[in-house]
């Protein structure tokens, strides 16, 4: 008997070792003009198939509906604006005093700057 990771592998190919979701993850996205949810039961690595790239697949299992799995491509999952999601770099801001770039909590340290902290 197989488990059930072997026939996902079988259906959709192998587990991605890296995507911006994981196994497990419950995620928010757009299929047939309808926004859904739903559980991620597999991530299909990117294939080439027929000489067409075929990009990370995430095999979803649905809310709101019951059948076959749902297949999600990144560019269809919705982002909630208000959840950050992980670390984000910090931003870069134009120096007022010198002109030059620096992060945004670092300018008031500019050599430019004439009331600069030490």
């Amino acid at each position: 008997m197989t488990t059930l990771d072997e026939q996902f592998e079988d259906l959709y190919g192998p587990l991605a070792p890296f995507s911006d979701f994981k196994k497990g993850e419950r995620i928010t996205y757009r299929s047939e003009g309808q926004t859904c949810t739903g559980t991620i039961l597999w991530v299909a690595t990117a294939t080439r198939i027929a000489g067409r790239d075929v990009p990370v697949q995430y095999i979803v299992e649905c809310d709101q509906q019951s059948g076959f799995p749902d297949v999600v491509y990144l560019g269809d999952i919705v982002m909630d604006p208000n959840v950050s999601v992980g670390q984000e770099e910090p931003a870069m801001v134009k120096c007022p005093y010198c002109g030059g770039m620096h992060n945004a909590d670092q300018v008031k340290f500019c050599p430019n700057n004439p009331s600069r902290e030490i």
